[in-house]
């Protein structure tokens, strides 16, 4: 601190100098916010403890019921490419069976998918195109 020279002939009293801050205010406000965390960390305690308690044993008894209810599937199970246990031919297989029914409907006699035409084996088609003499009605590209 530092001296000064106070007037006292007004009748004042000599003092020593105030501290630049007031530590009570501070101190309440710490114990408050002590308590408040204090109070949210078991309350945080206690919410995660009734999640841990309530979401194990429910969900058990629905997969249960469930089960015991119906041992089918309700919906159909995944029809996954490759995968023994979901589909039984693998890409290479799906590729033939593909190609063998695409030379079947080419070279077989049926229903167009258009209401009104046939279909007829290409074969036959190209036949009939060569008796009639009929030019190509795709022009060529330049």
């Amino acid at each position: 601190m530092h001296d000064q020279v106070v007037d006292t002939s007004h009748g004042e009293t000599l003092r020593h100098e105030p501290t630049d801050i007031h530590t009570r205010p501070l101190r309440i406000a710490a114990i408050i916010g002590g308590v408040g965390l204090i109070v949210i960390c078991l309350a945080l305690w206690g919410l995660f403890s009734y999640f841990a308690k309530s979401a194990t044993q429910p969900d058990r008894e629905l997969v249960t019921r469930e089960v015991q209810q119906s041992s089918t599937p309700t919906a159909p199970e995944p029809r996954i490419q490759g995968v023994p246990e979901f589909h039984g031919n693998v890409p290479r297989a799906d590729m033939e069976q593909l190609r063998r029914e695409s030379e079947e409907r080419l070279h077989s006699y049926g229903k167009g998918d258009e209401k009104g035409f046939v279909r007829i084996p290409i074969d036959r088609a190209m036949q009939i195109l060569a008796d009639r003499q009929m030019k190509p009605t795709t022009q060529k590209s330049q």
